[in-house]
Parts: structure tokens; C-alpha cells; sequence
């Protein structure tokens, strides 16, 4: 994974990077948006979790991820490709189906 201002952006890197390596970068990207030292922690905190997450769960993650981004009209060809090394096509279409609609269940609650 690499960051961007736009936010994760699932990229396969030469050598992954370490949970305080991913710590340090979310918390400088981070910093610009002038969070509170308790939210900018508990980013942090959930950011060093995910760079623990297996290659198989990072992979459905970044799928879950890029099915609900907004403004998006396609999912990237390499966040597919490093789904399919870990999931046949039932399995995504499930992941793909609890993602969107958790995403719709979210924003409907945003309605109220």
C-alpha cells in the first residue's frame, strides 16, 4: 500500500512496509489535516493493525475499499488481481455484495 492525499492506494510494494513505517506515514499525512492528538492516535492504532493483516486479508480489504469509494466508476485492474490470488469468483461477488451494502447502509443512516 502508498499514500495518497486521495488515501490508500493498494500498490504492490517491493518490501511491505512495517506497521511503524505505516504508522509514521499516516500520521504525517495526517498531521496537515489538524486532528486532535487523540483521533490522530487511534488512526494510528488502526493503521498499525492493518499492516498486520495477512496478504489475503489486506487484498479484501482494499477490495471492500475500493467497491465503496465514491466518485469511482471501476475498481483498479491491480486491487482485482491481488483479490483473485486469494479468492475465487464466489467469494468476491459475496465480499463485493457486504460491501456495497454496508456502504448503502451507511449512507442511508447519513439521510437522517
Amino acid at each position: 500500500m502508498t499514500l495518497s492525499k486521495s488515501g490508500l492506494t493498494p500498490v504492490a510494494p517491493a518490501e511491505p512496509a512495517s506497521p511503524a513505517d505505516l504508522v509514521a506515514a499516516m500520521r504525517q499525512r495526517l498531521a496537515w489535516r489538524n486532528l486532535d492528538a487523540a483521533l490522530l492516535d487511534l488512526v494510528a492504532e488502526k493503521a498499525a493493525e492493518f499492516a498486520r493483516l495477512t496478504p489475503r486479508e489486506r487484498a479484501a480489504v482494499a477490495w471492500a475499499e475500493a467497491v465503496i469509494s465514491t466518485g469511482k466508476s471501476h475498481v483498479a485492474d491491480e486491487v482485482y488481481v491481488a483479490l483473485r490470488e486469494h479468492f475465487d469468483d464466489e467469494v468476491i461477488a459475496r465480499l463485493t455484495a457486504i460491501a456495497g451494502t454496508a456502504h448503502v447502509r451507511a449512507r442511508l443512516g447519513e439521510a437522517d
